[in-house]
């Protein structure tokens, strides 16, 4: 069975979002060349490395919704999360990534795969300050940081989904110096780390 197949029996994806993923990684292959999105050597483990490890963020916290990608990159995990939002006909995501030539190719990621999602080129705090559903980012910040900018985006019954390595104790015992939050920590399927799933965010 190769990455493909295993990715798509993981995630239980419909044909029609498997498409979708094929088109962001023939998309990612393309401007990767030219543009520093992911390390080259990675390309080859996108099925598992990527693809599915940005998926399982947004099956911690399926409904589609509004979410926010606060540092989007190449789109991990913000445009999967964009494509389970089209496969379900609802919700929406903001990529936030300040590089300009990182955002140019998150908007023909949006494109190409149809994921419902919206990029928005500047830094997190030049984003107007409103409530979304669903708070995520992967390899932004450690988590006293992170809290900081997802609590300009913070309302009531807002989750925050966020993918962390193995040091993702220490960064918590961190963060609780200055917030008081409650986190589920989820074991990641695809590495030693884990998805920490923070509610009741506030600041200590």
């Amino acid at each position: 069975m190769d990455q493909k197949q295993i990715f798509a029996e993981k995630a239980g994806v419909s044909d029609e979002a498997l498409s979708a993923f094929e088109a962001w990684h023939e998309a990612l292959t393309r401007w990767n060349s030219r543009v520093n999105l992911v390390g080259r050597s990675t390309l080859d483990d996108f099925w598992i490395r990527h693809a599915l490890d940005s998926i399982q963020v947004f099956q911690c916290a399926p409904e589609p919704g509004r979410w926010i990608d606060i540092g989007a990159g190449a789109g991990f995990p913000g445009i999967a999360v964009g494509i389970m939002q089209a496969e379900a006909l609802a919700g929406e995501t903001y990529l936030v990534e300040t590089n300009g030539k990182k955002s140019a190719f998150l908007r023909e990621a949006v494109r190409e795969t149809g994921a419902r999602a919206s990029v928005h080129a500047k830094r997190w705090q030049q984003v107007p300050a409103e409530r979304f559903d669903v708070v995520t980012a992967r390899a932004f910040a450690p988590m006293p940081d992170l809290l900081e900018a997802a609590f300009a985006f913070w309302g009531e019954g807002t989750v925050g989904v966020f993918p962390k390595g193995k040091g993702w104790r220490e960064e918590m015992q961190a963060a609780s110096r200055d917030w008081r939050f409650d986190a589920k920590p989820i074991p990641s399927i695809t590495g030693d780390g884990a998805i920490l799933v923070v509610t009741e965010l506030r600041r200590e």
